[in-house]
Order: structure tokens, then sequence, then C-alpha cells
């Protein structure tokens, strides 16, 4: 039987959300990696060019093993994601009050767990829409990016209120946590995340121009704090790898209390970012 790109699909609508769905000690294994027509052109995160597509805005996002959307509580406790071809588990739009708890992500292709969306949805839409309200705690992720190498353990998108806490992310090729998906300072509904009292080392492994947290964009009211960051190379890549990167359009956001150290280049970068 050919493997799948996505075991479970959890599909509700804006009208009529998915309610109060829990899974608990499953494992979740053995999806078959991507196949773009024309190759793999990678952007960031796992995101690539469709370059069979003629649209503008030809970016997509690797699939998912599980992949959430318009749901409210959904809850993962005590799963395994591993041995996955592309990404594990997406909480896509509409996603709210879902936790993720005491799960182990190992041998993804792609991003570990994916939070929120790389579209921010329009004035009227927003409350149905967003994805908000995520909480991931206890978790491990390691050997994400094993087929695309620029994949991240946690990628929080355009999304609000999302709490990542006690993770650990570990040997990873690229970046650990990725939050933002705005390359610019301007207003955008992604405001109130909290990532803290996370263990974050021996990422960047193979890529560089990432580090053990990496940000874009606006978000007011967040803060990074009480984060160990630490064995951070330096690698493939002329940009330098880092404990925090604070990239384009960062700002509002508040990086207190964290250690940070035995980084090649530098514990904390900023580039373009504001105040």
């Amino acid at each position: 039987v050919p493997a799948l790109q996505t075991l479970v699909e959890i599909r509700g609508t804006e009208e009529a959300p998915v309610r109060g769905l829990a899974f608990e000690g499953i494992t979740f294994a053995h999806t078959r990696a991507m196949s773009p027509t024309g190759g793999y052109a990678g952007i960031q995160a796992a995101f690539h060019d469709q370059r069979a597509d003629a649209q503008p805005h030809p970016e997509r996002p690797s699939p998912a093993a599980v992949h959430v959307r318009f749901a409210r509580g959904v809850r993962f406790a005590n799963c395994q994601f591993r041995a996955l071809g592309a990404s594990a588990l997406w909480l896509a739009e509409g996603v709210q009050g879902a936790q993720v708890q005491r799960c182990h992500f190992e041998d993804v292709g792609a991003n570990g767990l994916m939070i929120g969306t790389p579209k921010e949805p329009g004035e009227a839409d927003v409350e149905g829409l967003l994805t908000r309200s995520v909480i991931c705690a206890d978790s491990t992720m390691e050997r994400c990016g094993a087929v695309y190498m620029g994949a991240v353990g946690i990628w929080i998108g355009i999304a609000r209120d999302v709490h990542v806490h006690h993770n650990e992310l570990r040997r990873l090729p690229y970046t650990g946590i990725s939050l933002g998906w705005i390359w610019s300072p301007r207003p955008s509904p992604s405001a109130g995340h909290v990532i803290e009292h996370n263990y974050i080392h021996h990422v960047m492994q193979r890529l560089s121009d990432g580090g053990g947290i990496y940000t874009i964009g606006r978000h007011p009211d967040s803060h990074l704090r009480h984060n160990l960051i630490h064995d951070v190379p330096i690698n493939l890549g002329r940009a330098g790898s880092n404990g925090f990167f604070i990239d384009q359009g960062s700002s509002e956001l508040t990086i207190s209390e964290n250690v940070v150290h035995s980084i090649a280049r530098s514990p904390v970068r900023f580039h373009m970012a504001g105040p």
C-alpha cells in the first residue's frame, strides 16, 4: 500500500467547528515525503516554491501527517510523531484552545509542530479564522528537518496567544522555534505570545541564518523569557547562526531573563528590527 502524506485530517467549518477531540498515547508514523513538480525549492520553514504554479504567490507549506482546521479544544497528549516524510502536526486556520502536551516529535522530514497560517485573515474574518489560544508544553522535538533541512522544530505563523513552554528542542539542522510570518512591522493579528522555559540546544547543525529562537514581524504583548539556548555552531551559508535571531520587522516583544551560551556567532542578533 503506498504511503500517505496525511494520516489524519480534522476539518470543521467556521460555522460548525469540530469540538472536544482528544488523542492520548497514539503514535503517528510512516508518511511519505513531498515530491513537488519541478523539484523542491525551499524558502524557509519547509515552505517551498511550487514551480509549476503561475500564481503570484506560489509558496506552499509541507503537508502534515495530522492536519487540524476549524476545531475547538482539540488535545494531543503523550503522543509520538516519528518517521514522517514531511511535517508532523499542523494546527491551522480556525483552531482555538488546542493543547499539545508531553508529545515527542522525532525523525520528521519537515517541521515538527506548526501553529497558525502563512496568510493573515481579513479584518472581518479574524475571530473565526484566526488560530489562537494554543499551548505546547513538556514536549520534545528532535531530528526534525531530516529531509528538508530548512524546517524548524516549532513554527508559529499568523496566530494569537500561543504559549510554548517547558519543551526541549535539539539536534535540528536549522531553527528551533520560529515566530511570525510577515517581514515588516505593519500591524497584524499576531500578538500575545509567550515562549518561556524552553531548553534549546544543538540547533543550526547544518544551515545558517537562523537561531535557537527566530522572530519576524510585529508581536505586541509577546515575551521570550527564561529560555536556555546553547551549542549553535557556524555552518553552511554566508549568514551567521545565533542564539536569538530578531529578524526583519520584529517589534513590540520583550526578551528577558534568558541564558545563552556556546554560540559561535551572536548570542542575540538584530536585523532590521524595531523597538
